[in-house]
This record gives structure tokens, C-alpha cells and sequence, in this order.
């Protein structure tokens, strides 16, 4: 019989405390998919995200067929950082395929806004499921429904009656509720039933009334619940003080917590109500009619199978049948059949009227067939009812032949009656005791001593030795779980104590001696008596303060070991193994695993060692552990589960083994523990082969454990081998430590010369932890660098790790998304040598002079808040070492030394943490840009912007900025540049998009300088341009670049020669880079983020390069996160890389596995084409993603007719790679290019006219040229854009060049010209765009002659401005309207009339405006100037404007966003009215009044709008903006 499961909830909360700093880990909320439960309708929730900003989503729940459906998604994160939320939104999408959020996980780097996405469409699909009515919880078995006060309870009655049967959910209270002055209406009818699962959760129900004894009610199904199913459940409920009067017309029922549980005749399913206890009284009259009464305190009917356990009742039941029928019973009226009821007892009074002869009354049961055990009545008796006395009986009223009854006591003081009226059985045991003797401690030791394994089924057997053959006594058991509760002599009385019965005292019997002291501790010398040992711990029986010796070696592996405690309970207590062995512990085989169901979990010579364990001096071996499980495993050679115990001097040898089936669990495999918490090990070994299986989640392995969370691990070392595997498909990872798999806790003065292999691909395996985390401290710890260490070795990548590395992934120091800082993991040092040095005298000496100088105070603890505790005595506990036949080890027979603490440790601590991170901001120049910015031109395509100067390039660069995109706006290079300025991206930090053209017309841009190797930059974004969207790059060379990039904290940092980053909406304008050629270095050095870092650009994501040529020096670097490096574009992402040539070197610094690197990119997930590299490659950490085009081609790349030279080199670690690959790693997919490579090929010599052909026939390549642009155009909406032609490819002094790269095509008489297309061999002659007839022409001076002639007159070279009169309507240059309100040359002001023609998306109202020369500042928006504008969604109006007209924005149906600026002091009638979607205002005037906002202003506006004002005003405005028709639910805000 199983008792009291060890709390696993709280081990699991301890390991997965450390959740927020393994990022990249799945994190999985509560889910839900939508079903026939829930309602049709529109439905809204909340959850807070980033900086606990609101955000809200919106659901439409519709019938589809027979099915509900999500038909309609929508999500308000404007609180959120936009960027962010951005890649948040995604999720909506999922949502609505899925139908629910079950099986979706976060947005890795939207964290905050992903889950609250998540939550608030949880939050969102509660309220259709009926949960609207509760104060908290999912209705699942881990997070009930909850219930908090008397009107949610009501709420529950309400639903019921509305046809909510709460089937498969589950409910509990979370308060005590009190029922006084309520009419009480019994939760389910016939009709409507109940059939969910309700937990009291120890809280008393009071006063639940229903009628009186004066004015009885009618209710024919009275109690708590009226009417319920058989799979309705009750547990932990007390009713106190009820008062139930009923005089129905019809059958009555009648009970305290149920008055009828549906009979369903399945034994699979039956009522079961658990540690449930009432007192009052109940009072049934059905005389007038003569009906039957079915009555009890606890349950009036109970259906087939059902059980009864734990329960108390307190109820005087009266009952008048007249001449009908009573089954009256102090816990149970009647029951159909096979019913339980165990370990209960009545105290009251019966009092039973009737005429017929079938009426039947008993203290426990009134009759029926079925398993009494372990009850006890003390109840007082009475009739007045003829024919009656021979079915009352103090404890059944009629027994019939198939009723078993055993430990069932009566009070003989209160009644004469017999125990059972009618008695037809013959196994049943009824004792009388009188009332002193029932109210004993005797008494109360004979009641709990019912409850052992040998005791229930000695009952079991005696029911089905009866014949009841389908009386099954063991389902009732299994209905509670086997769990009884003990009982306490209370006031004078036997009662349930309120905690689960378990033994407490130790069998000392099972011991060779001892009596479990320290200077006498009990001993076990044999197999039989360490195996009785095992299966003795209770949750009760724990072993704390005990203490066990063993004084044998003991084999145990004549049969399978049995963990002790069995997976189920811990042991608190004390082992010294006092240097014996136990040997040959065995679970499962290689061939034959131990199958898991998630009974068990933890397995081990222990299951669980608990806070007060400590084991000592004990070798383990031949131990051969093998687990399959359908849950996380946690297996360990001495324990699963380690909670912050002490294990000291301990060994292990032989295998541990655990794999997980599901889909997301974690697994922990560990030598010593499959996991530690808050645990200290000390001066143990480990020299076993452990492995960990897992297929989405993290399959954790380690020499010492397979995750140290929080604790200590000083003074050990492995040996051995570790390895595991997991589904990368499934985003599973095998994290792989010689010491510890996943580390976040300390290790200390420890060696490893284990191998780690990894099955699959990972980045996580290391000789000392495969994962360090944000808050692990390594010190003093050594290991073999010449170790096996291998990554993919069951792939056709797998690569061999050399030099092995000591940490895979160590989380550096940053700032999390709350702007929170940590520190980061620390390493001091962690060193590699050769492992003759690491089994030498030499390692001996450095392990033993570490005790004078250790970095960590083992007196104090860990570093760390909430880290394992020390001591004195741990300072003095640990061994010395020294070399033993060419094996280093610990001297464990010698004494003890003393460690002594490095005081300058946090010295050496401080010094590696980085600064606090800047707030490193560089704003561009404000406004758009002007024709005074260039040296010509005004913007168009016909007549484009030009720069010949320096400064006029840099003022181009400055006005690319929140309201400058150049969007439309064509820009043209006249002159070669050299700047002589540090450079400032255009775009400057924020980052801000470019999305014009940019045309180089063939000139150069020299000497681009960001940053210093002494003073790097410190933005995100650094290239000539931050960041390109929608726009164009064409016909440039930048020449001399030079690019120095650091940042300090965790953010991706990105570089290219050009741009930092290129993107490009699915669909919409094209993002083109074009005939570049590119030169210089660049240097990017990431501290806890990833680098991205490009000859042309860091990131392509969407958009296309084309024709473009690099030569470019990249040494990128990351502490703690990737490098995506290559010498176009360090990652392209559903975008193209066509007909290119990269030349240079890429060195790339990352954690293991962590670099991907190529010639032509480093992480490929778009399509290359006729794409050539001559590119040196250096990963300084070994990689499995280094290629001479690309580091690694994912499942949904393509890379077709592509070369590399095989004459530059490729380093991997300290290994020269021999064996060039094109790409490093190819993953295979069935999505998009489903991670194809054909035709890449690398050769020792990329020159020769027989390279040229090749590359300009691939042009002419119909088939592969067809499937890389069908990809582009089908797949991704990105086709090549229709002005991009590839160029053919020449010898150039011995090497490739693109034919005609650079042209200047513009100069200045005409339109900006499409570079001349080179359509030598290349597949549509008749595309040739001949520029023949264009003649060169002297441009400096043309095109000067004045075409405003009307407005303008020339005086002595002076232009004079005549000055429009007031009222004048003038436009601007996009075709927006504006009138003159003040006439004026230096002080003119102007209202905004009506925009352009088409305007759509976002709209500013401009501080100022330059008309024809004058600038005007625009004071206000005329009435009605954007009514009725179904486009516009985002409104920013100007500084200057302090006036808004009637019905400016009113039908503006798709605005969503309106920042009103400071100066404004009116609104107009309607202002906003009818602008449906606008949930987001800001105000940040402080002059509005109530007098001069207009009526109705924000009349009809989104109900769930967020309104941010002016601290001081948030009352005043409230008040204002509700007056003037804002919706009333509307959030008011501080700015």
C-alpha cells in the first residue's frame, strides 16, 4: 500500500527556480484548447508583459459544424517595446491554428510580451469556459478553479443551473465561506448535475441553510450539491452548522454534502466524497404524501462502487416518512451497491418515523450491499415506527448477504440496539464498546492500527474469499489513493486528526544491531537487511536524526534494487558506509530499461535524500542503472534527487542511464545525483558511464550530477564517460558536463578527464559543465584538454573537439528584460591541461595548494543569495590529494585540512564583471530633410537629392530619423567622398530605417571609421546605414572601411560594411543591395549577447544582395552567446545572396558550438546562388558550422552553383581543417528550400577564363536559376526586384570581377538611370537597355534657371520671397494642403487643411512646414481635415498646434494610435469620434479644460483605450475625457 508521495511539486520548484537564466529553455505556460465547454462569443483577457505593461487580447469564439472555433484574434501591446512586440504577434497566429494556446511556447527574444500574449488569451478563454464566475485558477488538477467568498460560491450554483456540468474540471476553496442570511439552493438537479471535482482545501462552509423549522422548504434534493454524476468528487470539506428543513412532495433526498449521486452501474466510475466532516441538522418530512426518504449526514444516495473515507458526521437527522419508505444513516442513507465506506464515524442523534417495513436506520449506513472498515457509531436511536425494529442497528440498519464488515465499533452506552438489524452476512465483525472505552487512547491506538499493508489486504482477501467477487475493496483504495487519516482524541473524542496516517516508529528488528544514535547507530551488515532498510521509509518514518552504519561490504545484485524509499519518500537521515561497498545494485538492463510511468521518478541506491541527509564514506559499485520513463527521469548512482543534504567521501562506478519519452521533459542523469539542490558533495568520485536521453527538452548529464542547482561540489573528480542525445527537430538539447551537466551553483577545487559526446548536435557539452548559467561560480577547477569531446557523433557533421573545451555555454553578466542586471557566470581559474599532466604529481600540488587560497568560503556558503549553506565544520572536512599508480586521487584515510579563504576573490570577481551598460543613445537631427541639405535636386526620381560634400553626407545620414524614413525619395552621390569625421550610422542608435534609394552613381565613400579598437562604438547598429527597409543600396564602393563594436550588456549587437541589418516585409517594396564593392575591417565583440557581423550587412532578413564584391577583415566575437559571420551577410534569413564574391578573412570567438561561420554567410536560411569565396575562416572555439560558403544551411535554406577556394584556410579550435566542406552543417527540412545543396563546389583556384564560363552559364541556367528565384518569388514574397540585372563575370589581373560593377549613371540633366545592364550571355538579349545615345554632358552649371518665377524676383543675386496674404491656401511638396492664418516671412503660421492624396498608415502634423522659402509653424487642425479617413492608423500632432477642429478625425475607423503634443488647448466637438479602434492616447498638453474640449470629442472610441496624461492631471483629465464620451472602462495612465 503507498502512503504519502515525497513532495516532488516542491523538488520541482527548486530546480526549476533556475529557469530564468537557462534561456533558450521552452517555457511553457498553462495551456488550453478550445472545446464543447466553453461559450460562443467575443471575449477579453489581460496579462501583464514587459515592465508589467498591459497586454490585452481579444477572442471571437464561433460554432464551426459541431466544433467551437477561434475565428478572430486580435492583441493590444502598445505598453510593450514595439520591436519586441513585434515578434511577439506571431503567436496570435499559432493561437488561432491551434484553437488554444496548448503547445505553444514563448518567442525566444520577446520573452516578457510572448507569455502575456499567452496568459491574456488564457485569461481571455477562461471567461468563455465559464470561469468568469471565479477568483482565480484553470479548472485543471495542478490550478483549480478557486472560490473565495460566499457570492463566487453562488456563482458556482448559477452555472450548474445553466447547464455547466464542470465535468473534468476540478474547484476549491480558497477562503472560509459563510452562507448565514442566504436561502440555500443545492448545487445540480436531475436535469443539470454536477459532475466536477470540489476540494474544500480544509476551509469550512458555515450556516448553510435551507428552509426552517418554521417554514420548511420544498426541495426534494436538499444538501450542499442536490444531484451529481458519478464522476463527481469531494474532498477536504467541512459543513459546520447546517440547517436543512424540507418537506417535499415528491422521493426525498437529503445529506449534508450530497443528496443524490447518479447511479451509472460502471465500476470504472462511482462518487467518491474523502475527508469530508458536517455538523448540524437535517430534518425530512414527506408524511403528508407518504414518499419515500433517502437520508444521511454525509450522502442521503450513493451510487454503485462508490466510496466514503476519512469522513466525520455531526448531523441529528430527523425523518417522517408516514407510510412510506426511510433509509436513514448517520453517514449514508442508502446506497445501490458494492459502496465503501472506510474509516469514518457518526456522533448524533437518529430520530425515524414511518409505517413500512422496508425502512432501515443505522448509526453508519441505513442499508445496502457493500465494505464497511475501520468506522465507528456513537449514536443516540429513536423510533415510532411500526415494524421497523429488526432493520435498526447501531451501525447498519439491514445487512444483506453481500455486505463485508471489519474494525466497526458502536457505543453500547448510547443504544441497545444490535450492530446490525437485519444480519445476513456472515463476514462481518461489529464490536460494542462503551462510551468510556470507544473515547480512550486505547481506543484511538486500535483505530490507527488498521491501516497496514497486512491489514487492508487481509480485509481484501476476506471480501473476495465471501464470493463477492466483484466487491473490489482494492478500486476503493485506489479511489483515495490508500490514504487514511490517523486519528487524535479530541475534547474527550475519537476524530481524524487531518494528515495522512503513516507509521513513525523504526523496526529496529530489521537491523544487525544499534539503536540509531550517533555513538550507537543502527547497523545493516547484510543484503536482506539493507533491502528491508529501503522499503521501510514513510513519510512519516523518514529516518531525521537517525543514524545507519553499514558494517559489511554487501552485494546486492541478486535481484533488482528497489531505491529506497521507493521513488516515493525521502530519507532525512544519517549512512556512513565507514568504507565498505555496496555493490551490484541493478535496475533494469541495457536491453530491458525499468518503464516509468511517473510512479517512481527518482531512482538510485536512494530515491530522494532530504535537507537533514547526510552519506559518508560509501563506494557503489557495479551499479548498472537503466530507466525508460513517459516523464522527466532523475537518476543518480546513490540518489535521484539530492535537497540540500551532504554527501561526503561517496564513489561510484559502473552505468547510469535515463531517457524520457515526452515530448518536453527534462531529463537529469548524474553519477552521484541525477540532481542536486541547495546539496554539498564533497571528496567523492565518479568513474561511470552516464547518459541522458531526452527529445525536447534538455537531456542533463554529468560526472557528479546532471544539474547542479544551487549547491556545492568542491573536492571531487570524474572519470569515466558521459553522453546523451535529444531531437533538435523537437528543439531538444543534450547538455553534457564531466562534472555537471547543466551548472548553477559552485564547483570547486574538482578535475575532469572525462569524455563527453554528444549523439547529436550540441552546444552545450564541456570537460567541467556543459551549461553554466547566469548564476554558476566555477573556481580552482581542472581539466584534460586532450579529453574525447564530441558533437554530432552519431551525424554525418560530426565533428571532434579539440582542444576540449572546459564550459560549453557559459551565460555572461547583462541585463535581463526588466532591466534588471545580473551578474553572469563567473570562471577563475579553469584550466586545461594534458591528462599525463592531470594524473601527476604536479596536478597534485596545485589541487592541495588550492587549500590555502581557496576562492570560496566554505564557512559562509555560497556566493550567491539562496546557494548551499556552509560551516566551520565543512571548512575543515575535505581530503587531501595524491598520485596512486599513475591516478590521481583523494588521500579519504588521511586527515582532514583546513581550507582557508582567498580574500581578494571578489576583488578577481569585480574585475571580470563588466561596467554598468550605458544608456548609449545618439539622436539624429530632427524634421525631414530639405533641398538645403544637398547640393541639388529636390528628392524625385527625376531631379534626386546629390551630395558632393562630406557634410552634406553626414547631414543626409543625420535626417534618417522618426519622421525622415526618405521613403520615395531618391538620393544620388556626385563625387567621391572621404570622410574625416568618426561616423555616425544613418539611423543613428534607435535604430531608424532607411527606405529610400541610395544610388553611389559609381563614386566612393573612403575611410568610413565607427569607433576605435581603444574606444569601440557602443551601439546595436553600426554600417554606413543602421538599418534598411524597403529601400535601396546600389552602385557604391566603400573603400577602407574600418568598424570597431563592443557592447557591455546582453543585447545582439549587428555590423556589415553597409548596413547593420536589412529587412524586408513579405510582399511589400523591395529591399534591394546592388553593385557593391566593399573593403576594411571589422571588429564586434558581444559581452553577453550574440554578434552578427557581415562584409555588406550583419543580418538579411527578406530583401536581396545582388552583384556585389567584399574584401573584408571580420574578427567577431561573443563571451556567452552565437557569432553568425560571413563575408556577405553574417545571416540570411528567407532572402537571397545571389552572384556575389566575397574575399577576406572571418574569426570568429564563441562559446562552443555557438559560431557559425562561412565565405558567403554564416547561418544560411535563405537561398545562394553562383555566389563565390575566397575567405580564411577561424573559429577559436571548435564549431561544427564552419563552411567555405556557409557555417550552416538550416531546413528551410538553399544553396545551389556556388565555389569556394580550398586553398584559403579553415581553423576549427586548434585543429586545421584538411577536409574543407562548402557548408559546415546541413539540417534537412521539409519546409521552403527543405535544406538543399547542389552543385557547391570548392577548388584550389577560383581564377581562370574556365571559372568565368562556369559562372556566367549559371546565369543562363534555366532549371537552378528558376528554383532559387521560385523560392524567392512563392515562397518568401521576395522576387528579385524588376530593376536588379546580374551582372556577367570577367578575369580581372588573375582573379573573378563582376563586368561593369560601378557606373556612374547619373549626372545631373536627367532622371537617375538604371545602371547599364551587362546582358553579355546572359539568357533575354532582348532585355539590353543600350545607353548609346546618351551623350556625357557638363552638368555643374545647368538646370540653374529659377522655375518658381511667380513668387520670386532677382535683384542684384538676391532672391526676395513675396509673402502669401492670410487665408491663402498653399501645398506643400507631397500635396498637403495648408492655410495662411498669419502672413508673415519670419513669423507666419499656417492651419493643416487636408493631407495628400492617399495618405494611409502613419501621419504627422508637422512643428513647422518651408514653403517656397518661409517657414511656418502650424498651429492647428482645420475641421473636418481627415474625416472619414478609412487608412490612417497612427497620429502625432506637432509642438506648435494648440488647436484641433470639429470633427478633424472623427470616422478615422482604423486609427489606433494619437499623440496629442504639449500646446494644444482645444479640442473640437467630434475631435475624435467614431475612431472604433483607438486604444492608444497619449495627451501631453496640461491645458485642456472641460470648457474648451468639445461635446462627445472621443465619443465611440475602443472601450478598452489606454490613456496616458500628465501625472498631475491623471484625476482632472479622467474625469475631463469621460465627460466627453470616452468609454468609462477606459485605463487612465501617469506618463
Amino acid at each position: 500500500m503507498r502512503q504519502k508521495k515525497w513532495n516532488t511539486k516542491r523538488a520541482l520548484t527548486g530546480v526549476l527556480t533556475i529557469a530564468i537564466v537557462l534561456s533558450g529553455m521552452p517555457v511553457t505556460g498553462i495551456a488550453q484548447t478550445v472545446d464543447q465547454t466553453y461559450r460562443t462569443g467575443t471575449y477579453t483577457g489581460e496579462a501583464a508583459g514587459y515592465k508589467n505593461g498591459t497586454v490585452t487580447v481579444t477572442i471571437t469564439l464561433e460554432k464551426d459544424a459541431d466544433s467551437l472555433k477561434i475565428t478572430d484574434i486580435s492583441a493590444d501591446g502598445s505598453s510593450q517595446t514595439q520591436s519586441v512586440w513585434n515578434k511577439a504577434k506571431v503567436l496570435l497566429t499559432q493561437i488561432k491554428e491551434k484553437n488554444g494556446t496548448d503547445g505553444i511556447d514563448v518567442v525566444s527574444g520577446a520573452t516578457y510580451s510572448s507569455k502575456a500574449i499567452l496568459e491574456a488569451t488564457d485569461a481571455a478563454l477562461l471567461k468563455a469556459a465559464g470561469e468568469n464566475i471565479f477568483d482565480g485558477g484553470m479548472g485543471t488538477k495542478t490550478l483549480p478553479y478557486q472560490i473565495s467568498s460566499k457570492e463566487t460560491l453562488l456563482k458556482l450554483d448559477d452555472a450548474v443551473a445553466s447547464g455547466y456540468s464542470y465535468e473534468g474540471k476540478y474547484i476549491t476553496l480558497t477562503q472560509p465561506v459563510d452562507l448565514a442570511g442566504v436561502e440555500w439552493v443545492p448545487v445540480g438537479t436531475k436535469d443539470k448535475p454536477f459532475s466536477g471535482n470540489f476540494d474544500g482545501n480544509g476551509y469550512e462552509i458555515s450556516n448553510l441553510t435551507i428552509g426552517s423549522e418554521s417554514t420548511p422548504s420544498k426541495e426534494a434534493y436538499a444538501g450542499l450539491f442536490g444531484y451529481v454524476t458519478d464522476t463527481a468528487k469531494f474532498s477536504n470539506m467541512t459543513l459546520k452548522d447546517i440547517g436543512i428543513y424540507t418537506t417535499p412532495e415528491a422521493i426525498a433526498y437529503a445529506g449534508g454534502i450530497v443528496a443524490f449521486a447518479k447511479v451509472n452501474g460502471k465500476a470504472s466510475t462511482a462518487t467518491v466524497l474523502q475527508n469530508c466532516h458536517v455538523s448540524g441538522t437535517i430534518t425530512v418530512d414527506t408524511s403528508s404524501v407518504n414518499k419515500t426518504v433517502m437520508a444521511g449526514g454525509i450522502i442521503g444516495f450513493g451510487n454503485q462502487c462508490m466510496t466514503v473515507a476519512n469522513c466525520g458526521s455531526k448531523v441529528d437527522l430527523t425523518v417522517k416518512a408516514g407510510t412510506g419508505i426511510a433509509d436513514v444513516g448517520g453517514i449514508l442513507g442508502f446506497a445501490s451497491a458494492k459502496a465503501a465506506v472506510l474509516n469514518s464515524y457518526y456522533m448524533g442523534q437518529l430520530h425515524v418515523s414511518s409505517k413500512h417495513a422496508n425502512t432501515v436506520v443505522g448509526g453508519i449506513l441505513g442499508g445496502s450491499t457493500g465494505m464497511l472498515y475501520n468506522n465507528y457509531a456513537s449514536a443516540v436511536i429513536t423510533t415510532d415506527a411500526e415494524n421497523i425494529s429488526t432493520k435498526t442497528g447501531a451501525i447498519i440498519g439491514n445487512e444483506l448477504a453481500n455486505t463485508a464488515a471489519k474494525y466497526c465499533y458502536y457505543d453500547s452506552s448510547k443504544t441497545s440496539l444490535p450492530a446490525a438489524g437485519a444480519a445476513a452476512s456472515k463476514v462481518t465483525v461489529y464490536t460494542a464498546k462503551t462510551t468510556e472505552k470507544l473515547n480512550s487512547d486505547a481506543m484511538k491506538e486500535e483505530l490507527n492500527a488498521h491501516f497496514t499493508t497486512a491489514e487492508l489486504n487481509a480485509f481484501s482477501e476476506t471480501v473476495k474469499n465471501a464470493g463477492m467477487t466483484d466487491y473490489d475493496f482494492d478500486a476503493r483504495l485506489s479511489d483515495i489513493d490508500s490514504q487514511f487519516y490517523g486519528w487524535t482524541n479530541e475534547s474527550g473524542v475519537q476524530v481524524q486528526e487531518g494528515t495522512v496516517w503513516t507509521p513513525s516508529e523504526i523496526d529496529a528488528s530489521i537491523f544487525a544491531g544499534g539503536d540509531g544514535t550517533l555513538e550507537n547507530p543502527y547497523q545493516i551488515a547484510n543484503e536482506e537487511q539493507l533491502r528491508n532498510f529501503a522499503v521501510s521509509l514513510t513519510a512519516k518514518r523518514d529516518y531525521k536524526g537517525i543514524y545507519l552504519k553499514l558494517i559489511n561490504d554487501i552485494d546486492v545484485s541478486s535481484a533488482e534494487w528497489t531505491p529506497a524509499g521507493e521513488g516515493e519518500y525521502a530519507f532525512n537521515g544519517n549512512l556512513d558506509g565507514d568504507g565498505h561497498t555496496i555493490s551490484g545494485i541493478t535496475i533494469g538492463t541495457s536491453e530491458n530499461p525499468y518503464q516509468d510511468d511517473g510512479t517512481r521518478t527518482y531512482f538510485g541506491l536512494f530515491g530522494v535524500l532530504e535537507k537533514n541527509a547526510e552519506i559518508k564514506n560509501l563506494s557503489l559499485t557495479g551499479t548498472n542503472i537503466y530507466v525508460n520513463s513517459t516523464v522527466s527521469d532523475y537518476v543518480g548512482g546513490l540518489a535521484g534527487f539530492a535537497d540540500g543534504c551532504l554527501i561526503d567521501n561517496v564513489s561510484i562506478s559502473g552505468t547510469i542511464s535515463g531517457k524520457t519519452t515526452h515530448q518536453k521533459a527534462n531529463n537529469f542523469i548524474g553519477g552521484i545525483t541525477g540532481a542536486m539542490l541547495r546539496t554539498k558533495i564533497i571528496n567523492s568520485h565518479s568513474d561511470a558511464s552516464v547518459r541522458s536521453e531526452a527529445v525536447g527538452g534538455v537531456a542533463e548529464a554529468g560526472g557528479i550530477s546532471g544539474m547542479n542547482n544551487r549547491g556545492l561540489i568542491a573536492n571531487c573528480y570524474v572519470t569515466g564517460t558521459i553522453s546523451g542525445t535529444a531531437d533538435r527537430v523537437a528543439e531538444g538539447a543534450p547538455s553534457l558536463g564531466g562534472i555537471a551537466g547543466v551548472h548553477a551553483g559552485t564547483i570547486v577545487n574538482s578535475y575532469s578527464v572525462a569524455d563527453v559526446v554528444a549523439d547529436c548536435y550540441s552546444g552545450y557539452i564541456g570537460s567541467v559543465a556543459g551549461w553554466a548559467t547566469g548564476i554558476a561560480d566555477t573556481f580552482q577547477t581542472y581539466y584534460a584538454k586532450d579529453a574525447k569531446q564530441v558533437t554530432d557523433d552519431k551525424t554525418e557533421n560530426r565533428l571532434e573537439i579539440s582542444p576540449a573545451v572546459a564550459i560549453g555555454w557559459q551565460v555572461g553578466p547583462g541585463v535581463n528584460d526588466e532591466g534588471e542586471k545580473y551578474t553572469g557566470s563567473v570562471s577563475i581559474d579553469v584550466t586545461g591541461f594534458t591528462t599525463e599532466d592531470m594524473i601527476s604529481d604536479f596536478m597534485a600540488a596545485v589541487l592541495n595548494q588550492n587549500f590555502g587560497k581557496l576562492k570560496i568560503n566554505l564557512a559562509n556558503g555560497g556566493r550567491q543569495t539562496g546557494h548551499w549553506t556552509g560551516s566551520e565544520a565543512l571548512s575543515r572536512s575535505l581530503c587531501s590529494w595524491k598520485v596512486d599508480e599513475n591516478t590521481l586521487l583523494l588521500d579519504t584515510h588521511g586527515a582532514r585540512v583546513i581550507a582557508v579563504y582567498d580574500t581578494n576573490t571578489p576583488n578577481e570577481i569585480a574585475a571580470l564583471l563588466p561596467a554598468d551598460e550605458e544608456e548609449f543613445t545618439i539622436e539624429p537631427a530632427s524634421g525631414m530633410a530639405s533641398n538645403e541639405m544637398f547640393a541639388s535636386g529636390d528628392g524625385t526620381k527625376e531631379n534626386p537629392w546629390t551630395i558632393e560634400t562630406e557634410d552634406q553626407l553626414i547631414a543626409f545620414a543625420t535626417h534618417v530619423n522618426k519622421e525622415e524614413s526618405y521613403t520615395g525619395k531618391y538620393i544620388c552621390l556626385m563625387k567621391d567622398i572621404t570622410l574625416t569625421k568618426e561616423w555616425i550610422p544613418a539611423g543613428a542608435t534607435a535604430p531608424y530605417v532607411f527606405s529610400g534609394t541610395f544610388d553611389g552613381n559609381g563614386h566612393t565613400i573612403s575611410g568610413m571609421t565607427i569607433g576605435s579598437v581603444e574606444t569601440p562604438y557602443k551601439g546595436k547598429f553600426a554600417g554606413l546605414f543602421a538599418y534598411v527597409k524597403g529601400g535601396k543600396i546600389s552602385n557604391l564602393s566603400v573603400k577602407n572601411a574600418k568598424i570597431y563594436q563592443k557592447n557591455t550588456g546582453n543585447s545582439r549587437i549587428y555590423t556589415g560594411i553597409v548596413a547593420a541589418a536589412v529587412e524586408q516585409d513579405a510582399g511589400k517594396t523591395a529591399t534591394v543591395i546592388d553593385r557593391i564593392s566593399a573593403d576594411g575591417q571589422i571588429g564586434i565583440h558581444s559581452n553577453s549577447g550574440a554578434a552578427y557581423a557581415g562584409g555588406i550587412s550583419g543580418q538579411l532578413n527578406r530583401g536581396n544582395i545582388t552583384n556585389c564584391e567584399t574584401n573584408v577583415s571580420i574578427n567577431a566575437v561573443s563571451d556567452a552567446q552565437w557569432v553568425y559571420a560571413g563575408g556577405i551577410s553574417g545571416m540570411i534569413a528567407r532572402a537571397g545572396a545571389i552572384n556575389n564574391y566575397a574575399q577576406g578573412s572571418v574569426t570568429a570567438t564563441a562559446p562552443l558550438n555557438k559560431s557559425a561561420i562561412g565565405g558567403i554567410c554564416g547561418f544560411q536560411s535563405g537561398v545562394c546562388y553562383n555566389d563565390i569565396s575566397e575567405v580564411a575562416l577561424k573559429a577559436v572555439n571548435a564549431t561544427g558550422d564552419i563552411g567555405g560558403l556557409a557555417g550552416r544551411n538550416t531546413g528551410i535554406g538553399m544553396m545551389l552553383n556556388s565555389y569556394f577556394s580550398t586553398a584559403e584556410k579553415q581553423i576549427n579550435g586548434d585543429t586545421e581543417v584538411t577536409d574543407k566542406k562548402a557548408v559546415g552543417t546541413v539540417v534537412a527540412g521539409e519546409n521552403d528550400g527543405k535544406g538543399e545543396i547542389s552543385d557547391l563546389t570548392g577548388t584550389d583556384s577560383l581564377a581562370g577564363n574556365e571559372m568565368i564560363t562556369v559562372l556566367n552559364n549559371n546565369l543562363n541556367d534555366n532549371a537552378a536559376m528558376k528554383k532559387a528565384q521560385d523560392l524567392l518569388n512563392n515562397n518568401w514574397e521576395n522576387p528579385l526586384s524588376e530593376d536588379v540585372s546580374l551582372l556577367t563575370w570577367e578575369n580581372e589581373e588573375g582573379k573573378p570581377a563582376l563586368k561593369g560593377l560601378l557606373n556612374t549613371s547619373y549626372t545631373g540633366d536627367s532622371a537617375i538611370k538604371e545602371p547599364e545592364k551587362n546582358t553579355e550571355d546572359t539568357k533575354n538579349p532582348s532585355d539590353k537597355n543600350s545607353d548609346t545615345d546618351t551623350k556625357d554632358t557638363e552638368t555643374k552649371d545647368t538646370n540653374t534657371k529659377d522655375t518658381e518665377t511667380k513668387d520670386t524676383e532677382t535683384e542684384n543675386n538676391t532672391v526676395k520671397t513675396k509673402v502669401p496674404k492670410k487665408g491663402k491656401i498653399l501645398k506643400d511638396k507631397t500635396g498637403t494642403k495648408y492655410k495662411v492664418t498669419k502672413s508673415s516671412a519670419k513669423n507666419g503660421t499656417v492651419s493643416y487643411v487636408s493631407p495628400k492624396n492617399g495618405v494611409k498608415g502613419t501621419v504627422t502634423i508637422p512643428a513647422t512646414i518651408k514653403i517656397s522659402g518661409i517657414t511656418y509653424k502650424v498651429t492647428s487642425i482645420k475641421a473636418d481635415a481627415f474625416k472619414g479617413n478609412k487608412k490612417i492608423t497612427k497620429v502625432t500632432i506637432g509642438k506648435n498646434v494648440t488647436e484641433i477642429g470639429k470633427n478633424a478625425f472623427s470616422g478615422c475607423t482604423k486609427l489606433k494610435t494619437v499623440i496629442i503634443g504639449n500646446n494644444v488647448k482645444s479640442i473640437g466637438a467630434n475631435a475624435f469620434s467614431g475612431c472604433k479602434k483607438l486604444k492608444d492616447i497619449t495627451v501631453k498638453t496640461t491645458k485642456l479644460t472641460k470648457k474648451n474640449v468639445g461635446n462627445k470629442a472621443f465619443a465611440g472610441t475602443a472601450k478598452n483605450a489606454v490613456v496616458k496624461v500628465p501625472s498631475k492631471k491623471l484625476k482632472l483629465y479622467k474625469s475631463l475625457f469621460q465627460s466627453k464620451g470616452i468609454d468609462k472602462k477606459a485605463k487612465f495612465k501617469k506618463m
